[in-house]
């Protein structure tokens, strides 16, 4: 369907860039815990000893692997800035790859890229309140890493992903849902796919949700 109305509207505003210290990112929480099979939370209130939290409730990982060989992961509320990296999110115990993620908003930047692997359910979503009100994923524009998500995950996003500068692919039986905006540089739906997407205010004239590629 062609959508009318968006010429001025293909670049909405991105969120704020959060204040952060690159030379304080810590290493991946993963590292910490061994080979597989812990439970353990990560983000603001985490485990003291990995020094991760910067300021208030803001972390900073250099890469961020969630549900590693039967890891049970908690995603604290919080912003996690991942710095060069790759936020991974596998398989986990019982294809859970996350016990929560209430309240997270996640910022890429460097050369960080979001890889959600075959058979993990992953479950985020956006703080309700503040400056990431509504937003859960924002990498940064000058970040041209692509979004992968394989085929067979079944991934909910409850707020918007913002990759004005990425290539966001959806593999073969991969079930995404996404409540909210979804900005791209492009996007590739493989055989099998689906992508349930919420339209969301100013974003265009169509009454019917659709997905929209920046310009």
């Amino acid at each position: 369907k062609i959508v009318t109305g968006i010429s001025t509207q293909c670049s909405p505003p991105l969120p704020t860039v959060p204040t952060y210290n690159s030379a304080q990112c810590t290493a991946d929480p993963l590292g910490h815990y061994g080979s597989g099979g812990s439970t353990y939370s990560v983000g603001p209130g985490s485990d003291a000893t990995l020094s991760n939290t910067q300021s208030g409730n803001l972390v900073c990982y250099n890469s961020l692997t969630v549900g590693s060989n039967g890891d049970k992961v908690t995603l604290n509320p919080g912003i996690y800035v991942i710095h060069g990296g790759t936020l991974h999110f596998l398989s986990g115990a019982n294809n859970a790859s996350n016990l929560g993620g209430n309240g997270v908003f996640f910022y890429l930047t460097g050369t960080a890229n979001l890889l959600i692997d075959n058979g993990a359910n992953v479950n985020l979503t956006a703080p309700s309140s503040g400056t990431y009100n509504g937003a859960v994923v924002f990498q940064d524009p000058a970040d041209t890493q692509a979004i992968s998500i394989q085929g067979g995950s079944n991934t909910s996003f409850n707020g918007a992903i913002y990759a004005p500068s990425s290539n966001v692919t959806l593999g073969n039986g991969s079930g995404t849902a996404i409540d909210a905006d979804l900005v791209a540089k492009t996007l590739t739906m493989n055989g099998g796919g689906t992508l349930n997407s919420t339209a969301a205010a100013n974003l265009g004239t169509l009454s019917i949700s659709v997905s929209k590629v920046t310009e």
